[in-house]
């Protein structure tokens, strides 16, 4: 849908500063199809004379997802902010042997289970497994990582 708007708004935007300053339309509409035809021509000739398979593929795909809009929605968003939310109170509350369970086997988790749609994007999972170490091996260097600690200065 913006993809669509940000067309509309750079069309006019070209067209309209060219109408202000006292351009003339008509010649611009009559020779519109072939100028385009000639434009976009070269333009696709260029990429596919210049390009491999995989790029051509992965360009096309491109369009296909700009025109298609968001993977995401709101809903999906709110669904990981209530997701995390659940498991920091669990961790809060409960303490992190409580939210061990779920972080090792989130297909059997009560927690994960209310939200299947999340549970089928694998990246979003791991990154929320990957935070969860994170911080565990954070609490385990006394809050700061083994680098870092390494390489401080000795208190005196």
């Amino acid at each position: 849908m913006f993809s669509i708007i940000g067309l509309v708004v750079v069309m006019g935007c070209v067209f309209g500063v060219f109408v202000v300053h006292g351009g003339n339309l008509e010649p611009i509409i009559h020779a519109a199809p072939s100028e385009l035809a000639t434009i976009g021509g070269a333009a696709v000739g260029a990429m596919l004379v210049g390009n491999g398979i995989d790029t051509i593929k992965g360009v096309a795909g491109g369009f296909g997802k700009v025109f298609k809009g968001p993977q995401y929605k709101k809903q999906d968003y709110l669904d990981t902010i209530f997701l995390v939310s659940k498991l920091l109170k669990i961790l809060r509350v409960d303490g992190p042997v409580a939210l061990e369970s779920h972080v090792e086997s989130p297909e059997g988790s009560p927690i994960f289970g209310e939200y299947p749609k999340l549970m089928k994007d694998h990246t979003l999972i791991h990154m929320i497994f990957d935070g969860y170490f994170f911080g565990q091996s954070q609490s385990l260097c006394g809050g700061r990582s083994a680098r870092y600690r390494a390489q401080s200065p000795p208190s005196s």
